[in-house]
């Protein structure tokens, strides 16, 4: 699949209490998908995540398949970039 994530997982980028991302995308930060997950543990460039945070974006499945059928499915948001939502705020 593609998504519309960071290419460097927010690599570099300072949280809200003062430390630094120096991990980035060698060890798996900043994912996101149009599902929203909350289970995410450092939230795109928003930091550590007890559940509350979704991380957001759009993205193209290239092969849902199996046996006897396959699928090209765009997962579109309204946002084109990346985003963080507070999922306590609804």
């Amino acid at each position: 699949y593609f998504s519309a994530m960071d290419q460097y997982g927010w690599q570099g980028s300072t949280y809200e209490d003062g430390n630094v991302n120096q991990a980035g995308w060698t060890r798996g930060l900043g994912y996101c998908d149009a599902q929203c997950p909350t289970d995410i543990k450092f939230t795109q460039d928003a930091g550590w995540n007890a559940g509350e945070l979704k991380s957001c974006c759009p993205e193209m499945d290239l092969l849902e398949a199996n046996r006897l059928s396959a699928a090209l499915t765009p997962h579109p948001c309204m946002n084109p970039e990346p985003f963080v939502c507070d999922s306590s705020a609804q």
